[in-house]
């Protein structure tokens, strides 16, 4: 029971910060600061990766997929989980699919960004999970296209998980070291508007990390052994280009067999990141005993 209670709740806190390989924003980025060279950093195209309190029991092997989109970008996410130990998770995955913009707001499409890692629960009680977890990027969207950055990025993450009757909470934080995206190579790459800007900023914008961190709380109810609700807040902050993304979210958990989950949510920006994204995910428990 508690092991279905913890997947339908962080089935989609998962994919709203573990899969999405574009930035979720990246249009409003685009038009809100389209002549300024610090948005030309934050539209990269990459992987927003976190952690959540759930790791996989000893020996099971379990795969999500489905689809993550709004009405300008969407992908097509694969991922896998395995328990190596009853506390150690290893875990792996990419984006099969992606569709995205590049600075100059043109469509492009392909295949995103791959990732591993490894979550370790360091404390378990009756009531309370605690995780930590250590992930890397790696680059396999095309550099050329802009779907990616074409260099590696690093993520830590410690996660609280509360479980109490019906209802629960995962608690989060997580802090990255994300590449920066590369100038343009040439005259065509680079925004009319800032042709004779990038020479001067690129004295102000000499770095090789971003660091980033993000903290989220998303608290659950679980009606039956087959349905819950979730509803929750999310903040992210780039540290290096001085930038803030805050985000409500809220969906539903289904359990449709003994094997395979279904989670349907979506998450809304708040202030100049008005946007929203949605997703339609699917786990199935492919190794192991039936949850």
């Amino acid at each position: 029971m508690r092991k279905l209670l913890i997947l339908c709740v962080i089935i989609f806190l998962s994919y709203n910060k573990d899969s999405f390989s574009q930035r979720p924003y990246i249009t409003e980025i685009i038009k809100l600061a389209g002549s300024n060279a610090r948005a030309y950093f934050l539209a990269a195209n990459r992987s927003s990766y976190g952690v959540t309190s759930y790791v996989s029991p000893k020996d099971y092997l379990e795969l999500s997929t489905g689809t993550y989109f709004n009405d300008a970008v969407y992908e097509i996410p694969i991922d896998f989980s395995y328990g190596l130990s009853d506390n150690v998770e290893l875990s792996a995955g990419m984006i099969a699919y992606s569709v995205s913009y590049n600075y100059l707001a043109e469509k492009i499409s392909g295949i995103g960004d791959a990732y591993a890692g490894l979550k370790y629960l360091f404390h378990q009680s009756e009531y309370f999970d605690h995780v930590v977890q250590g992930l890397v990027k790696i680059p396999t969207a095309s550099k050329k296209k802009e779907l990616g950055t074409g260099k590696f990025d690093f993520h830590f993450g410690l996660a609280q998980g509360f479980f109490y009757k019906k209802f629960s909470y995962d608690l989060d934080f997580d802090f990255s070291l994300l590449a920066r995206k590369d100038y343009p190579a040439g005259i065509r790459y680079i925004p009319p508007e800032l042709r004779a800007q990038f020479d001067s900023l690129k004295k102000v914008y000499d770095y090789k990390y971003e660091p980033e961190i993000s903290v989220s709380f998303v608290p659950a109810y679980n009606f039956s052994d087959n349905f819950m609700l979730y509803s929750g807040y999310s903040f992210t902050r780039n540290t290096r280009l001085d930038y803030n993304i805050s985000s409500v979210l809220g969906g539903m958990g289904i359990s449709l067999s003994r094997s395979v989950n279904l989670s349907l949510g979506t998450s809304f920006g708040l202030g100049v990141n008005s946007g929203w994204i949605a997703d339609l995910i699917l786990n199935f428990l492919l190794l192991g005993n039936h949850y």
